[in-house]
């Protein structure tokens, strides 16, 4: 964790989100929860600017080049390759190009 008041500690965690070595972490995490069985996941945040209080997002901003944002290009490949629609028992959902779920009106 890092110690809120250390900007040194602060810079170092911003930095390690923009490594390509945090893409290859998500895609390890994300393998090992699928296969100790979760089927759900939901990452906290899309896009968030870092602070000393963290990087949570896959992005920094919306207007973000993706192949500067490690975490977000795992996450969208890693959804592309493995990603599944929920069950829902209305016939109105269909399953998106990402695993995401979307409704026929």
């Amino acid at each position: 964790l890092v110690n809120s008041k250390s900007y040194l500690q602060s810079k170092l965690a911003m930095e390690a989100n923009k490594d390509p070595r945090m893409g290859q972490a998500y895609d390890t995490y994300l393998d090992q929860l699928v296969s100790k069985g979760v089927s759900l996941i939901t990452l906290y945040k899309s896009v968030t600017k870092p602070s000393k209080y963290g990087s949570w997002g896959m992005l920094e901003s919306q207007h973000q080049d993706p192949s500067t944002a490690p975490k977000f290009s795992t996450v969208t490949s890693w959804i592309k390759a493995n990603g599944k629609c929920q069950s829902f028992p209305e016939p109105s959902c269909q399953c998106g190009d990402h695993g995401t779920c979307t409704w026929n009106n």
